[in-house]
């Protein structure tokens, strides 16, 4: 198991902005959210950022890490 510094260690804004950027953008079960998945980022295969549009910006909600993209989640 991971330490807590480990787990925070790719919570930085250089990983976030990183993952915006590059990242596939996929459609969040909240209207006026997507998720913005990439790969090689975090602690397992994918980190996904979860952000809000709000006209110029997006505001980040939550971030975790997944091993793989579901197959029902839609790309946008």
């Amino acid at each position: 198991m991971a330490t807590g510094q480990e787990v925070r260690a790719y919570l930085t804004e250089t990983v976030f902005k990183l993952a915006v950027e590059r990242g596939e953008r996929y459609a969040d079960a909240m209207p006026g959210r997507e998720r913005l998945v990439a790969g090689g980022l975090g602690p397992s295969a994918h980190l996904v950022v979860v952000v809000e549009i709000d006209s110029d910006a997006g505001i980040v909600i939550t971030v975790h890490v997944m091993r793989r993209v579901s197959n029902t989640w839609r790309r946008l």
